[in-house]
C-alpha cells in the first residue's frame, strides 16, 4: 500500500489538471497513488486523462457536487495513511512529497504537516512566494483563528485524523479548507508548517473578485462553527473579537483590490467595531495597508493604497492613526530590506516615509544604525557603529 494518496478534484479543468497530474509524477517521492475524482466535468476531461496517464492514475467520476464532494470521495477510494488534496489548477514543488514524508515519518506524533505557497498567474509563471518563516512552526488553534498560513495542495493530513472530524464540510460552500483546519486543531491535531516552498498556488484573474461574498460567509461560517464547541478553551474564547476582526479585515482587502470600495468601507467598519482594540493600536489600518503587496489581493498595490486611504471608515480614518500605520508599515518593509537586499536607495525613501510620518522611530537604535548605513554607505557604517551604540536611546516595539 502506497504512503501518500494524492488526491485531485476537477471540474472542467482538462489542460490544468493534467499540469497538476505532471507534477505528482515528476516527484523525487515515489510511494505514492494519484485518485482524480472527476466531478461531473462536460470537457472532455476524463477521455483525456486516461488516453495520456492509463493505469498511471485511479479516475473517479461522480456527478457534480462540489469540491467537499469530490475531495471525500477521493478519500474513500485511497490506500493510504496521509493525505494531500491538490487542487487542479495547482503543482506540487519536484522535493514536495520528499520535504513533507520526510517530516512526517520522523515525527509520529504529526497529524498535519504543510509547506509554504509560491503564487503564480494564471499561465503559471511565478509572482511571489507566501510569507516565510525561518524554521518550522507549530501551529495551535489560537494561531489557525486569525488566519489560513497553508493551502490543501501544500499539506499532508493523516487519514485517521481527517475520518476524526468527518472530512470536508459538504455544507460549506467556501473556506472549506480552513473549517478543515479548525476543526482538526480543535479536536487536538498536532500541527507543523515548514518553511519549505512545496507548491505553486495558481491566481487566476478572473478570481480576483469573483464570489467575495461567498468567501465572506464562508469564512464566518468556519469561524463561528469552532468557536460554538463546548470543549473550546477559555484563552481562545478571549481572541474571538479579535477573530471576527480578521475575517471582515481580509474581506474589505478583498474589496479594496477588486475596487469595491464602498463594500471594502462597510467590512472595514465591521472589523473596528469588532476589535476596538486593534484601532487603537494602529494594528487594524497597518495590516490592511500590508495587504496590498499580496497578489491574491491585488495586482496594483499603488492603486490599492490609494483606494484604501480615501475610503476608510471614519474610525479609521483620524489623521494622526494613518500617519502612524503608514510610519509602521514603512518601519517593517525597512527592516525586512535590511535583513534581504540592502538597496540603499529603497531604504532612503523608506526612511523618508518614517521620517515624514512619525519622526519618534528615529529614538530607536536599529531604525538609526539603518539610516547611517542607507545615507553615508557601509564603511562609513561600520565606522559609526561603536558612536551609535553610545548615544542614548529607548527601545521602541518595532513591528515583526
Amino acid at each position: 500500500m502506497p504512503t501518500v494518496s494524492v488526491i485531485i478534484p476537477t471540474y472542467n479543468r482538462k489542460a490544468y489538471v493534467q499540469e497538476a497530474i505532471d507534477s505528482v509524477l515528476a516527484q523525487t517521492y515515489s510511494d505514492y497513488e494519484i485518485i482524480v475524482v472527476d466531478d461531473g466535468s462536460t470537457d472532455g476531461t476524463g477521455e483525456a486523462l486516461r488516453a495520456r496517464y492509463g493505469d498511471r492514475i485511479r479516475y473517479v467520476w461522480q456527478e457534480n457536487g462540489g469540491g467537499p464532494s469530490a475531495r471525500n470521495r477521493g478519500v474513500e477510494d485511497s490506500r493510504s495513511s496521509w493525505l494531500l488534496f491538490l487542487d487542479d489548477d495547482d503543482m506540487l514543488a519536484p522535493t514536495a512529497l520528499t520535504t513533507l514524508c520526510k517530516t512526517a515519518s520522523g515525527r509520529p506524533d504529526l497529524g498535519l504537516v504543510s509547506g509554504r505557497h509560491q503564487y503564480a498567474d494564471h499561465d503559471g509563471h511565478p509572482l511571489m512566494a507566501a510569507s516565510l518563516q525561518p524554521s518550522a512552526q507549530t501551529l495551535d488553534l489560537a494561531t489557525l483563528v486569525l488566519g489560513c498560513p497553508m493551502i490543501p495542495s501544500g499539506t499532508l493530513i493523516r487519514s485517521d485524523w481527517f475520518a476524526e472530524v468527518g472530512g470536508f464540510d459538504r455544507s460549506q460552500d467556501a473556506a472549506q479548507d480552513w473549517d478543515l483546519w479548525l476543526q482538526l486543531s480543535a479536536s487536538g491535531c498536532p500541527m507543523l508548517l515548514l518553511p519549505d516552498t512545496v507548491c505553486t498556488y495558481r491566481l487566476h484573474s478572473s478570481a480576483m473578485t469573483a464570489n467575495l461574498e461567498r468567501q465572506l460567509r464562508g469564512h464566518l461560517r468556519a469561524l463561528s462553527k469552532v468557536l460554538a464547541r463546548s470543549d473550546l478553551p477559555a484563552d481562545l474564547r478571549a481572541r474571538r473579537s479579535a477573530a471576527y476582526a480578521q475575517v471582515y479585515a481580509v474581506a474589505a482587502e478583498r474589496h479594496y483590490g477588486a475596487g469595491q470600495t464602498a463594500e471594502a468601507k462597510l467590512y472595514a467598519s465591521r472589523a473596528a467595531a469588532a476589535a476596538p482594540e486593534l484601532v487603537g493600536s494602529g494594528e487594524l489600518l497597518e495590516g490592511m495597508l500590508a495587504a496590498g503587496q499580496f497578489p491574491q489581493v491585488t495586482r496594483d498595490p499603488v492603486t490599492y493604497r490609494r483606494d484604501l486611504l480615501r475610503n476608510l471608515p471614519v474610525e479609521l480614518s483620524r489623521r494622526g492613526m494613518i500617519r502612524r500605520a503608514l510610519a509602521r508599515r514603512a518601519a517593517a518593509q525597512l527592516f525586512c530590506e535590511y535583513d534581504s537586499e540592502r538597496r540603499p536607495r529603497r531604504m532612503r525613501r523608506l526612511l523618508w516615509v518614517m521620517a515624514l510620518k512619525d519622526r519618534s522611530w528615529f529614538v530607536n537604535r536599529g531604525v538609526r544604525s539603518i539610516a547611517v548605513h542607507a545615507f553615508l554607505g557601509r564603511r562609513v557604517a561600520q565606522r559609526a557603529r561603536s558612536l551609535v551604540r553610545r548615544l542614548p536611546h529607548r527601545e521602541l516595539e518595532c513591528p515583526e
